[in-house]
């Protein structure tokens, strides 16, 4: 069973910062959005960090954000690289309008030649479920694959999973916030307790070793925020979130 485990956050999104040159015009692109010039930047230092670690898989959601940051880690580490939709977006009827239409796995193994396309995922969600469904399906997945899996694995995933399978691991109720391509290290405890088969109970069998990271994350980096609307009449004090300039977009996943 695997090691050492290694839980990250995708790099930052495109459309998470003030960017004319990327426009969210399609249900495509809305739902399924790159990096940022600055997420490349923090997926390749990313890489950099991670290079030492020795990590022989890398599991990667199919997004196309997760599968960037992968990449980029992948050019640095030469580990091989598995799409896994266990670890993918939670697919939330507010944010989808269906099913996100994802590239298949012939298109991602031209655009990244490491990927392993006879890979069967563990879980393949169904659209449309709630974030307890999602985080659920996240650590049933983990769970699968770090049982079956030997030496050090790396898991690409998005903010709601990464920190749910963060608690699952340390068996910790707290909820750390993960930050744009922060990683968390950990590491199999000796007296991992284990089922009748043989296998570990995944809650709790990891001892936290690092993370989760923000060093990859300086003040110049964070979502720049959007330009307030001019207000049309002046009611009183502002409302918090006017106030800050922040909306529900910029603490999504």
């Amino acid at each position: 069973m695997a090691t050492r485990i290694y839980i990250v956050r995708h790099a930052e999104r495109i459309d998470r910062v003030h960017d004319d040159a990327w426009i969210g015009d399609t249900r495509e692109k809305r739902e399924d959005p790159p990096l940022s010039k600055r997420g490349y930047q923090q997926a390749k230092d990313l890489g950099t960090f991670l290079k030492p670690k020795n990590i022989s898989k890398i599991f990667v959601s199919p997004f196309q954000r997760t599968l960037q940051t992968a990449g980029l880690v992948v050019e640095a580490t030469g580990a091989a690289m598995y799409v896994e939709h266990g670890i993918g977006e939670c697919l939330y009827l507010k944010r989808f309008e269906g099913h996100p239409k994802l590239m298949d796995i012939e298109h991602i193994a031209r655009e990244y030649p490491n990927v392993q396309t006879d890979y069967l995922p563990v879980y393949k969600p169904t659209y449309a479920e709630s974030k307890g469904e999602c985080c659920v399906r996240s650590a049933r997945t983990v769970s699968i694959i770090a049982n079956r899996e030997e030496g050090n694995i790396l898991f690409v995933t998005h903010k709601k999973p990464a920190m749910h399978l963060i608690r699952t691991l340390q068996d910790s109720e707290e909820a750390e916030q993960v930050e744009y391509a922060a990683f968390t290290e950990f590491v199999l405890k000796e007296n991992a307790p284990r089922s009748e088969k043989g296998g570990i109970f995944i809650r709790g069998a990891y001892n936290l070793v690092m993370g989760p990271t923000t060093h990859f994350i300086d003040e110049c980096n964070r979502p720049i925020p959007k330009a307030k609307k001019p207000a049309v009449k002046d009611n009183g004090p502002a409302s918090p979130s006017s106030a800050t300039g922040t909306s529900n977009k910029d603490i999504d996943l």
